[in-house]
């Protein structure tokens, strides 16, 4: 799924994979 977004936009690959580790992050700490 981001694979194909990095692929489309690679510059906003860096950004991608950041805010989707941002999502997981919070997901972890919030619990939700």
């Amino acid at each position: 799924m981001s694979t194909t977004a990095e692929i489309t936009r690679p510059g906003q690959a860096s950004r991608g994979a950041n805010d989707e580790a941002r999502d997981v992050y919070v997901t972890l700490v919030v619990g939700g």
